[in-house]
C-alpha cells in the first residue's frame, strides 16, 4: 500500500509530469518530502504502549511506514502465512490469495466529535472495519442491494469517499483484501480527512476531469478535421500525422474517464504517459515533414507501440497516478515500465525540440508560422511552468494558490496552440489556393471567350467555302476553270499561310464530340504529317443511320487537304442533299463527282482518294461496309473478320475503267469493335532498326488491347506510333477510327 498523495485528479498529474521531468530523479529525495503535502493528519513516531497515537486533530493518515501491521496471508488451500512489517506495499504474491491486516492506535478526544471521510483507491475487493464496525465493502465484500447479487474482484476499479466516525480512543483496524485475478500485489491506497477536505477533493476531482474532457475533445476535433483533410487530399502526408497526434493527445486526457470493454478498469498514468509519449512522437514526424521537407524514422514509433501494448500488462497498466515514488515501490514490472516509459516520452520531446529548432532559419511561411508558434508554447507550456515550478522545489517552497492557477492556465492555453498553429496554416493555404483557383476560372473564361469567336469564324469559312464548292459542281465548264483558278490561288495563299489552312480544315472536319456524343464508345486518332493533312474524317446521320467515312487523299500537306476539303464538300452533298446512306452508292457518286469536278477526262490529272465507308444500322444490328483500297477490320471475341475493299481508288488516271464498288453487310453483336483507317499508321518508320511498322504488327497490337475502352484504345495506339517513330520523320498522314458496338 504505497504512501498516498492527494493532488488531484490523474490528469493534473501528468501536466506536472510533464513540467518535472527533467527533475524527478534529481530531486527523489525532496519529492518524498513534498508528498505529505496533501495529507489531513500527520502521525508522530512515538508510541504508548505499543500503540501510536494521534495527537492532533488538523491531519489525519490511515496508512503509513510508521504504523507497523499485522499481515495474514490465506492462499486458496487455507494455508495461512503470518507477518510483522512497516511496509505491506512491498507484499507481492505469486498466487491467488486473501490477505488480512491489522493494527492499533489511540485516538485524542478531539477527534471524536467530528464526521471523517476514508478516501480509498482499490484493485480488487477489501472490506474495512473499525473496532468491528464495518466502514466499507467493495468486490466480494460488498453488502448486496435488495434484488442483486454479491459483488465480484473482476474488472473492479473504485477511487471513492466513505464518511465514518470515531466512536472509541482505542481504535483498531482491520483490512481485508483480495487482489484483482489478474493482479498479485497489495493494490490498496487508502487516507483518512475530514469531510470539508473530502468535498474539496472531489470538487477539485470534478473540475480537472471537467478540464480534461474538454482538452481531450478539442484535440479530438482537430484530429477528426485533419483526418477528413487527408481522405479528400492525399498528397500531404503531414496532415494524416497531425490528425494521429490530436487522436493520441486526447486518449490521453480522456482514457482514465473512459471505460472501453476488457479494458473498463481504468488503467494508471504509465498508460495515459504511453498516450502522450505516442502523440509527441507523431507530432516530430509532423514537424519533419513540414519544417524539414523530410521523413523520419518509424522505427521509434514502432517500439512506442509495443511499449504501449505491454504497459496494459495487469502488473503495469494498474499503477496509479499518485504512487509515483520510485525509491519506494519494489514491483520490477512498475519500475522497468515507467523508467521505459519516461524515457520514450523525453525522447519524443526531445525529437520535437530538435526539428522545431532546426525548423528557425527556413523561408517557407508554413514552417516560418509553425515554427513561431510551436516556440511560444513552448515556453508558454513547459519552460515558464517548470523554471517557477523547479525554483520553488530547489528552495524548499511551495507555490501559492494563484500562481499555481496561472501556471496551470498557461499550461493549458499553450496545449491549444498547436493544433491552432496548423489551422492557421491551414487557413491561409486555403486562400491562397481559393486565389489561385479563381484566377484559373478567369483564365478559363477568357479562353473560352476567345475559342468561341473561332468557332464563329470557323463557321463562317465553312459556310463561304460550301458556297464556293457549289458552285464548281453547278457550273460545269467555265465556272470550273474559274473555280481552278480560284483554287490555285487558294492553294498558294495556303502554301504561304500554313496555319489559315489548318483552320479551314479544321472547320471541314466534323466535331468529335458531335460525333462521340453519338458513338459514345469511339476514337479518332487524327495526326497530320504537317499541319494540314491528306487524310480526313466524315460522320453523318442521315435515314435512320450513321455513317463514318475515313478517307486518304493524294499527297499530303497543302495540296492533300485541298482534296480533302473537295471530298467532304462532295460527301455533304451525296449523302445529307441527295439522301445516298448505302456505302456502294456513295462511293460510286463520289468517284464520278471527283472525275467531273478535276475533269479528269480531258486531262492526266492522276488526284484521287482512297477511302473506307461504313454504315450502321442501329436498329437492325447490321453494318454496311464498301471501300476504294481500305479495307475494314471487324474483332469480335479476340478473333479478327477482314472486309476487303474494291482495288482501284476514287479518281484518278483509271477513270477509262469502269468501276462499281462492291458492298458488305455484316451482322453485329455486342462488343464488336470495328476499325477503319489509312496506310500511315503502318508506313511509318521506326523502333529500333528504323523499319516500318507493317500492318501485321498493326492487327497485332488492336488485337492486344480489346480489354481496353475505345478512349484508352487511341491513346495506346498513339502513345505507341510516338515512341516506335521516335526521331524519325513521319512520313505520311495518319488516321485511325474505331467503334465499338
Amino acid at each position: 500500500m504505497p504512501l498516498i498523495v492527494h493532488s488531484g485528479y490523474s490528469f493534473k498529474f501528468l501536466k506536472q509530469v510533464l513540467i518535472l521531468l527533467f527533475i524527478v530523479f534529481a530531486l527523489s529525495d525532496a519529492t518524498a518530502k513534498t508528498v505529505r503535502i496533501g495529507y489531513m493528519g500527520e502521525i508522530n513516531s512515538k508510541h504508548k504502549n505499543g500503540k501510536a497515537i494521534i495527537d492532533t486533530a488538523e491531519r489525519i493518515v490511515l496508512f503509513s511506514s510508521e504504523l507497523e501491521w499485522d499481515v495474514k496471508i490465506i492462499n486458496e488451500k487455507g494455508n495461512i502465512r503470518e507477518i510483522i512489517t512497516e511496509r505491506p506495499d512491498t507484499l507481492a504474491f505469486s498466487e491467488p490469495v486473501t490477505v488480512k491486516l491489522t493494527t492499533d492506535f489511540v485516538i485524542v478526544p478531539e477527534l471524536l466529535t467530528g464526521i471523517y471521510a476514508l478516501h480509498y483507491k482499490i484493485v480488487g475487493s477489501t472490506e474495512i472495519k473499525l473496532n468491528g464496525r464495518l466502514i466499507l465493502g467493495t468486490g466480494i465484500y460488498a453488502r448486496p442491494k435488495a434484488g442483486s447479487k454479491a459483488g465480484n474482484t473482476a474488472s473492479l476499479f473504485q477511487d471513492e469517499y466513505v464518511n465514518f466516525i470515531f466512536k472509541d480512543s482505542s481504535e483498531k483496524f482491520e483490512i481485508t483484501y483480495k487482489p484483482h485475478p489478474k493482479s498479485h500485489t497489495l493494490d490498496l491506497q487508502a487516507s483518512i480527512g475530514g469531510i470539508d477536505w473530502a468535498n474539496e477533493k472531489v470538487h477539485d476531482r470534478t473540475i480537472e476531469a471537467n478540464k480534461s474532457f474538454a482538452q481531450g475533445f478539442y484535440f479530438l476535433a482537430f484530429g477528426i478535421i485533419f483526418i477528413i483533410l487527408f481522405l479528400y487530399y492525399r498528397e500531404k502526408a503531414e496532415n494524416i500525422y497531425f490528425s494521429l497526434f490530436c487522436f493520441f493527445a486526447s486518449m490521453a486526457f480522456l482514457w482514465q474517464n473512459m471505460k472501453i470493454g476488457i479494458f473498463d478498469d481504468a488503467p494508471g498514468i504509465i498508460v495515459v504517459l504511453m498516450f502522450a509519449a505516442i502523440s509527441f512522437e507523431f507530432l516530430s514526424i509532423f514537424f519533419a515533414k513540414v519544417l524539414r521537407n523530410s521523413e523520419k524514422s518509424k522505427i521509434p514509433l514502432a517500439i512506442m507501440a509495443v511499449a504501449a501494448l505491454i504497459s496494459f500488462d495487469p502488473r503495469i497498466r494498474y499503477f496509479s497516478a499518485t504512487s509515483i515514488n520510485l525509491s519506494q515501490q519494489t514491483n520490477p514490472y512498475i519500475v522497468v515500465a515507467f523508467i521505459v516509459t519516461v524515457f520514450l516520452l523525453m525522447y519524443t520531446l526531445g525529437s520535437c525540440l530538435y526539428y522545431l529548432i532546426r525548423g528557425f532559419g527556413q523561408k517557407r511561411w508554413e514552417a516560418k508560422t509553425i515554427t513561431i508558434m510551436c516556440t511560444i508554447n513552448l515556453v508558454v507550456t513547459f519552460l515558464l511552468p517548470a523554471f517557477v515550478s523547479s525554483s520553488f522545489i530547489f528552495e524548499m517552497k511551495s507555490t501559492s494558490p494563484v500562481l499555481e492557477s496561472v501556471l496551470d492556465n498557461l499550461t493549458e492555453i499553450g496545449l491549444c496552440i498547436y493544433p491552432l498553429s496548423v489551422a492557421l496554416v491551414l487557413g491561409r493555404r486555403n486562400g491562397e489556393n481559393q486565389k489561385q483557383l479563381v484566377s484559373q476560372i478567369k483564365s478559363i473564361e477568357r479562353l473560352s471567350e476567345e475559342n468561341l469567336e473561332k468557332e464563329k469564324e470557323k463557321k463562317q469559312i465553312l459556310e463561304d467555302l460550301n458556297s464556293q464548292l457549289e458552285l464548281k459542281v453547278y457550273e460545269r465548264t467555265l465556272e470550273v476553270m474559274q473555280q481552278k483558278e480560284v483554287i490555285e490561288l487558294k492553294n498558294k495563299a495556303i502554301t504561304d499561310n500554313i496555319n489559315y489552312a489548318q483552320r479551314i480544315q479544321s472547320a471541314i472536319l466534323p466535331d468529335v464530340q458531335l460525333i462521340f456524343k453519338t458513338l459514345n464508345d469511339a476514337f479518332i486518332l487524327f495526326l497530320p504529317k504537317d499541319i494540314v493533312s491528306g487524310d480526313f474524317y466524315a460522320f453523318a446521320e442521315k435515314n435512320e443511320r450513321v455513317i463514318v467515312v475515313a478517307g486518304d487523299c493524294t499527297g499530303h500537306g497543302v495540296s492533300g487537304a485541298f482534296m480533302s476539303m473537295i471530298a467532304s464538300s462532295l460527301l455533304n452533298q451525296i449523302i445529307n442533299e441527295r439522301g445516298v446512306v448505302e456505302p456502294d452508292q456513295i462511293l460510286n457518286q463520289l468517284n464520278i463527282s471527283i472525275i467531273e469536278t478535276l475533269r479528269q477526262s480531258e486531262n492526266e490529272s492522276n488526284d484521287g482518294m482512297d477511302i473506307s465507308i461504313c454504315s450502321f444500322d442501329l436498329n437492325r444490328k447490321e453494318l454496311h461496309f464498301a471501300g476504294a483500297n481500305r479495307p475494314l477490320w471487324l474483332l469480335r471475341n479476340n478473333q479478327m473478320q477482314v472486309f476487303a475493299p474494291n482495288k482501284f481508288p476514287i479518281g484518278g488516271l483509271q477513270m477509262a475503267r469502269e468501276r462499281v464498288f462492291t458492298k458488305h453487310i455484316a451482322s453485329l453483336q455486342k462488343d464488336d469493335a470495328v476499325y477503319i483507317f489509312t496506310d500511315g499508321y503502318a508506313d511509318q518508320f521506326g523502333g529500333p532498326n528504323g523499319k516500318k511498322l507493317m500492318t501485321g504488327k498493326f492487327r497485332d497490337m488492336l488485337l492486344g488491347i480489346q480489354h481496353k475502352n475505345m478512349k484508352e484504345q487511341g491513346a495506346h495506339l498513339k502513345h505507341f506510333f510516338e515512341s516506335w517513330r521516335g526521331t524519325n520523320e513521319q512520313v505520311d498522314d495518319v488516321l485511325v477510327i474505331g467503334v465499338r458496338v
